[in-house]
C-alpha cells in the first residue's frame, strides 16, 4: 500500500484495501511493527495504518456488520424476532483499530509532501489531519481506503 500511495496508483490502492477487508481474519490492529529505521516511510506506514483501520470498519458499518459472509434474510429475521428491532442488524465484528505502535511513532523533522496529485472529489483540497500528526503534508485520501 506505501508503494501505491507514493507513486499516486490511487485505484489499485483502493483495490489492496478491498483484499485486505476479503480477509476476514486479518485485522488492522494485528499489523506488526516494521521498525522501519527510515523515519519517513516509518511515519507514512503509521499514517497508513490509521486510514486502513478507518476504511475496514466503514466497510464493516456497510456490510450490515460481518467481512465476506453475507447477511441472510433469515438471520435479520431471527434477530428482530428475538430482539424486537427494527431496521438494521447490529454491528456483530468488532471494529478495527490501528495498531499501538502506529500511535507511537514520532513526527518527521522536516516537511514531507505526498500525494499531490490527488484531487479529492469530496474533500477538495483539504489536508489529511491523519498524516499532518506525523508532520507530513498530505492531501486527504480517504476515499482511496473507502
Amino acid at each position: 500500500m506505501y508503494h501505491y500511495l507514493i507513486r499516486g496508483d490511487y485505484e489499485v490502492l483502493r483495490n489492496e484495501v478491498q483484499d485486505f477487508f476479503d480477509h476476514k481474519h486479518w485485522h488492522v490492529q494485528s499489523i506488526p511493527d516494521p521498525r522501519d529505521h527510515d523515519p519517513e516511510r516509518y511515519a507514512i506506514l503509521a499514517a497508513i495504518t490509521q486510514y486502513l483501520a478507518h476504511g475496514i470498519n466503514r466497510r464493516i458499518m456497510i456490510s450490515q456488520g460481518y467481512r465476506k459472509d453475507p447477511i441472510g434474510p433469515w438471520r435479520t429475521a431471527a434477530y428482530h424476532f428475538f430482539h424486537g428491532t427494527k431496521g438494521y442488524l447490529p454491528i456483530l465484528e468488532k471494529l478495527d483499530k490501528a495498531p499501538k505502535w502506529a500511535g507511537r511513532v514520532k513526527m518527521v523533522e522536516s516537511r514531507l509532501e505526498i500525494c499531490q496529485g490527488w484531487t479529492s472529489e469530496v474533500w477538495g483540497g483539504k489536508s489529511s489531519l491523519k498524516f499532518a500528526a506525523k508532520g507530513i503534508v498530505c492531501t486527504e485520501i480517504v476515499e482511496c481506503f473507502i
